[in-house]
């Protein structure tokens, strides 16, 4: 009976072996495949291809179209700027600047022991946006600074200009330009960036002026009788300011020699001044409130 089972063993046995020696070709074809597929993978990994630039060329603000793929694998992107005064290469980066001149960006994988494999490197270049700016508003408070706008700010870069250029500021209404070197671009960290654009003004805007609202108190004087003409001049702007660089002259103020009492009211015969001498009162709504010069009677 052991005999019987030991015989039936063998048999199995012998079969097995017929089968694999039938099937030898088809196994080490097998086997070497896997081998040739894992020893590819091994090899392949992190491979980066297909790497594509689509422009050379870019405006500042514009976005980079740059794709890779990485065989077996993710891939992610390098970059790095040329410095334009020492024409040296910086280091690489995974974070992208936006400033004006010569880049360099590269794709990167990683093989099978997380090692760097990279593609080639693409160079491409950012120029200066062209930009036209405009006084946002048609009209303001004498005085009162103006905005500028402009539709072609990249990102969230804003603009602003805190100083104009005014054909004639004694007029009601005048042409105005923003000053080409007091215009300041930043971009959303605070950075100014002005010097990423190339910003022109085609025309002279108009601006029309609104009066702007002062309020000056002339000054009271009293004394007693002497035979002398008195005189209070002098004032004080107690509500707003003057704009620019205006100034107030005064030519002459009423007097009061005999006992009596005068209205110190200069207004006939006082004006209000731009830097360049030209009378820009009627730019001003003006309040007077006026003083009063007084003689009394010697006790």
């Amino acid at each position: 009976m052991l005999y019987q089972e030991y015989k039936k063993k063998m048999m199995k046995l012998v079969r097995i072996l017929e089968i694999i020696r039938n099937l030898r070709v088809l196994i080490i074809s097998v086997v070497a495949t896997i081998c040739v597929l894992t020893g590819a993978f091994l090899i392949t990994k992190g491979m980066v291809y297909s790497t594509s630039l689509e422009n050379g060329m870019l405006e500042y603000g514009e976005g980079l179209e740059f794709s890779a793929n990485a065989v077996f694998g993710k891939v992610k992107y390098e970059y790095r700027y040329k410095d334009p005064t020492t024409k040296k290469w910086g280091e690489w980066s995974e974070a992208p600047t936006d400033q004006i001149g010569e880049h360099s960006v590269r794709a990167v994988g990683q093989n099978i022991f997380s090692k760097n494999r990279y593609s080639k490197e693409f160079n491409y270049v950012i120029t200066k946006r062209n930009l036209i700016v405009e006084v946002s508003e048609e009209k303001i408070t004498y005085g009162e600074t103006p905005t500028l706008k402009a539709d072609r700010l990249a990102f969230e870069d804003t603009i602003w200009c805190d100083e104009y250029e005014y054909l004639d500021k004694s007029q009601s209404s005048t042409e105005i330009e923003p000053k080409e070197s007091a215009i300041v671009i930043k971009n959303s960290q605070g950075v100014d960036v002005t010097g990423s654009y190339n910003i022109t003004h085609k025309d002279a805007d108009m601006i029309f002026f609104e009066k702007r609202p002062i309020t000056i108190t002339i000054d009271s004087d009293i004394k007693n009788y002497d035979g002398t003409e008195l005189k209070a001049e002098g004032f004080e702007i107690t509500t707003g300011n003057l704009a620019f660089k205006d100034f107030i002259k005064v030519s002459e103020y009423p007097s009061q020699t005999d006992v009596g009492t005068t209205v110190n009211d200069p207004s006939p015969i006082f004006v209000i001044a731009n830097e360049a001498g030209l009378d820009v009162t009627s730019n001003y709504e003006i309040t007077l409130v006026t003083g009063e010069i007084t003689v009394e009677k010697r006790g």
